[in-house]
This record gives C-alpha cells, sequence and structure tokens, in this order.
C-alpha cells in the first residue's frame, strides 16, 4: 500500500527530540515511534551504553514511517551541559524544535538512609537538571518559532510515597512541577508544557521481577484498580496527543496514566 494512504501527516514538517530514546524495551522508543507515525521528524538522544541499538531503534520507527527523517546524538545527561548540547544539536541539524519529550531518567533505588552524595548527584543531574536545562533551551527555539510542545515524563512515584524510592520519586515530582511552572512563564508565547504520570508499565523490569518472585504480578495487580499493568504504547499514544492534537487550552497539567492506582 502506497506511504501516502498509511501514514499519518498531523505532525508533518514538525520535528521531535525525545531523549532516553535508545533502550529497546523502554517508554522513549516507543514514544519516538509513536511520533514518527504521525509524520515527525526525530531526533533521539540516549546514553552511551544504548548507542549500539540505534539502527534497530530508527527501523521500528521506520515501520511506521518509511520515509522518516531522523538524527541520533549520543549524550550522557548526566554531565554538566550535555542536555543543552542535546538540543542545540538539534536545531542545528533540523533548523527547529516543535516537540521536546523529556524522558531520559535514572534511578538508585535504596532505603532512605542509604543514599550516598554520589547517588543524589547523578540521580538530580539526570532527572532534574537536564530537563529543566532542556526546556530552558527549547523554550528559547520555540519562542523565536511561535509556539511548541513540552512533555515531562513524571511517574507515580512522584505523586504517591513508596519503599526504596525517596530520590526518584523527589526528581519526578520536580518533573511535575516543571511542567506547572514552565507553562505559566510560556503559554504566552504559545508554548505548551504538560505531564505523564505513568504508573506501572509492563517493560523489561517487570520480567525481571517475575523471575525473582513468581506472585509478582498477582500481588501489584491487588494494588491497581485495572488489575493489570499499563502497556508502553499507551503511554506513547498519550505523548502523541499531546504533542499533535491536545488544545493549547491543555496546559501545565499532569496527567496520570496509572490504571487508577493513585486515586486512593
Amino acid at each position: 500500500m502506497p506511504e501516502e494512504m498509511t501514514l499519518d501527516r498531523r505532525l508533518e514538517g514538525k520535528v521531535a527530540l525525545v531523549t532516553g530514546a535508545l533502550l529497546l524495551d523502554g517508554l522513549g522508543r516507543e514514544i519516538a515511534r509513536s511520533l514518527a507515525s504521525a509524520g515527525a521528524t526525530l531526533f533521539l538522544s540516549d546514553t552511551p551504553d544504548t548507542a549500539d541499538e540505534t539502527e534497530n531503534v530508527l527501523a521500528y520507527c521506520r515501520k511506521v514511517n518509511p520515509g522518516l527523517k531522523a538524527a541520533v546524538r549520543i549524550a550522557d545527561l548526566s554531565e554538566r551541559g550535555a542536555a543543552v548540547d542535546v538540543v542545540r544539536a538539534c536545531e542545528a541539524e533540523f533548523g527547529r524544535l516543535d516537540i521536546l519529550v523529556n524522558n531520559a531518567a535514572t534511578r538508585r533505588n535504596t532505603g532512605f538512609g542509604n543514599y550516598s552524595r554520589d547517588d543524589f548527584r547523578l540521580v538530580t543531574e539526570v532527572n532534574i537538571a537536564s530537563p529543566f536545562f532542556a526546556s530552558q533551551e527549547a523554550f528559547r527555539i520555540m519562542k523565536k518559532q511561535g509556539g511548541g510542545r513540552i512533555i515531562f515524563l513524571g511517574s507515580h512515584y512522584g505523586i504517591v510515597a513508596f519503599d526504596d524510592r525517596a530520590l526518584y520519586g523527589l526528581t519526578k515530582a520536580s518533573a511535575i512541577f516543571l511542567a506547572r511552572a514552565i507553562a505559566e512563564e510560556t503559554a504566552q508565547h504559545g508554548i505548551v508544557a504538560n505531564a505523564i504520570s505513568p504508573g506501572s508499565i509492563d517493560t523489561h523490569r517487570k520480567a525481571l521481577f517475575r523471575e525473582r518472585d513468581p506472585d509478582y504480578d498477582k500481588k501489584r495487580f491487588a494494588e491497581i484498580p485495572a488489575r493489570r499493568f499499563g502497556r508502553k504504547e499507551e503511554i506513547a499514544e498519550l505523548a502523541l496527543f499531546l504533542a499533535a492534537d491536545a488544545p493549547s487550552y491543555l496546559n501545565g497539567q499532569n496527567i496520570k496514566v496509572d490504571g487508577g492506582s493513585t486515586i486512593r
């Protein structure tokens, strides 16, 4: 079937930058594919240890957009200034930036009282400083263009406290707040900022947990009104909606996609 009959063109001519996009079973890859399916040009970034997956991820995105225009920048966002460099590289490559998806994140899970300064520095640099300064640089570009969309990946860990998640939850609460704070200052320039807070999503981490505990699913489902884990595609579909279809009056919000687990 000809490409023009199958490709959604809502984002044709738009450039989307997705951080943390090369992990094979990650949300970033699925979000990138969803944006590609609507005709977006992709600028993908991830850490050096994911570089070998570049061609696999690009091939995955080309399944829904055979004519995909894309570029990749390998960067360690724990290094000061790396996030800004990624945004500038996107502008240099494609001349614009319309959609920024702040997806990259890292974590150190341990009981409170056991975090080191190195843990704190690493997690806050990647999860707070990088999206903050990437968004600030994106604002410069989007303001010049007359508008844009910024999407943060929060988490239910940023809303409800869980054991061994104090540091990660702190950074995800920051992502949720950043969407609100940025929207307050950028809406007048046509720039919309929102956050998505996934609950328990069925990724490779769940497989590891199942190996350790055969009853893992049963225990976790008891905590989720939907009685299942979320699918990566459900997060990606929402990211596409926020990037392409959501009205600009939907701004500064945190949308929870968690099967109802935070309503209690």
